[in-house]
């Protein structure tokens, strides 16, 4: 079938998380994509957990792509990152600004040899400001922005989100700014550089906190939840821990607590309010424990949403995955991989009326396995390239 980005090349010599994904989603919807890897290889591949060697984050990452492995230190390597550059459509870099410059890979060189060039640069802090070149991590990025503040105990050091939030976002960022340059092109001819960064990935994300701690309303009387707060665990019954709530609907807050046998804390004056609610969450999931304890998530669910509250089980990945609404969307499908084996991945999150993207089957690349083939794409010969291997400055698979 025909999908959205047939016919497009990407060159993608970043490592890691963001552009990675970013020229994965971009293969998803028919693009050839083209990896380069140090002599090294990507860094991601030596991040477990494994599968016989392989690093499961690696193979999830890198589906569907030509690997090429060349040292861009050598300025053999180099030339042949520029000769690639000069057939694209999309170059993606993902290096500490000031880096690429240094390699002679930066936008003004390649794109005057290319017009067209969709150049994406994905760094650290941004190219711009006195963080511009300082290395960051996703670590780095979530203490910088705060997102620490929601998790652990006020008695503990803050925790950090439990996968790469920031990353992810700055790949869909990278992946939604090079589409639009895309479109764009179709009518000027002309390329541009795209710029996103982990810092500008994840404020992007933070509208809620711009709202609520910047506007001066009733808010105010109450901040996000910071450092002393504790975590907010739900509620818990006989088999699951959920959140729920009514907003407003006080009368329907105190029918509630009637049916669970526990009108008292229907009119408590901790609790008959929403914003007392909202306040006194610890205090009012420990009350209504014992109340709760009887009923199954199922049967509360049925009684809050017919009385008009809003009800949601808090599920672990295990229970998120094979809940009957994540089944319904067919999201999580299998691959085979030749040295992996069978592993679960995560489907395309598109639907659309006429097909434009699909989850590729093509498993990740070893290490230069696609290096000859693609340099004798480029009009390398046999004998050059293989001088090339014995120096160094590429190599094939192992």
């Amino acid at each position: 079938m025909d999908l959205a980005l047939d016919g497009i090349t990407v060159v993608d010599i970043s490592q890691g998380v963001p552009g990675p994904l970013c020229s994965t989603m971009l293969g998803d919807l028919g693009a050839e994509v083209i990896k380069l890897e140090p002599p090294g290889g990507d860094w991601l591949r030596m991040v477990g957990p494994f599968t016989e060697s392989e690093s499961d984050l690696f193979i999830r990452l890198n589906r569907n792509k030509k690997g090429v492995c060349v040292n861009l230190k050598d300025r053999a390597g180099q030339d042949i990152a520029r000769r690639l550059a000069r057939a694209a459509d999309v170059f993606i870099e993902g290096y500490t600004t000031g880096v690429v410059e240094r390699l002679g890979l930066s936008y003004a060189e390649l794109s005057a040899h290319n017009r067209g060039l969709i150049y994406c640069a994905i760094s650290g802090y941004g190219s711009q400001g006195p963080l511009a070149r300082t290395p960051a991590t996703e670590l780095d990025l979530q203490a910088f922005v705060g997102k620490f503040r929601q998790l652990g105990t006020p008695d503990e050091p803050p925790l950090r989100v439990g996968f790469d939030i920031i990353s992810v976002n700055a790949a869909w960022a990278a992946c939604q700014g090079i589409l639009a340059a895309l479109y764009s092109r179709e009518s000027s001819g002309a390329g541009q550089r795209v710029e996103t960064s982990l810092l500008d990935a994840a404020v992007a994300i933070m509208q809620w906190t711009t709202a609520a701690e910047s506007n001066p309303d009733e808010w105010r009387a109450r901040p996000l939840s910071g450092y002393t707060e504790a975590p907010d665990h739900g509620f818990e019954c006989q088999d699951a821990h959920f959140l729920m709530d009514w907003g407003n609907q006080n009368d329907a807050w105190q029918v509630l607590c009637a049916t669970l046998g526990a009108p008292q804390l229907g009119t408590d004056p901790r609790f008959n309010e929403w914003f007392k609610r909202l306040n006194n969450k610890a205090e009012l999931a420990e009350a209504l424990k014992p109340f709760l304890a009887s009923w199954s998530f199922d049967d509360l669910q049925q009684l809050v949403q017919g009385m008009g509250g809003t009800i949601v089980r808090m599920n672990t990945a295990e229970t998120l995955f094979h809940s009957p609404q994540v089944e319904a969307l067919g999201m999580l499908k299998e691959l085979e991989h030749p040295v992996a084996g069978t592993y679960t991945t995560l489907d395309v999150p598109w639907l659309c009326s006429e097909p434009m993207a699909r989850l590729s089957p093509v498993p990740a690349p070893s290490l230069g396995q696609h290096t000859a083939q693609v340099l004798g794409g480029l009009g390398y010969a046999a004998d050059q390239i293989a001088q090339f291997v014995s120096a160094g400055i590429v190599a094939g698979p192992s």
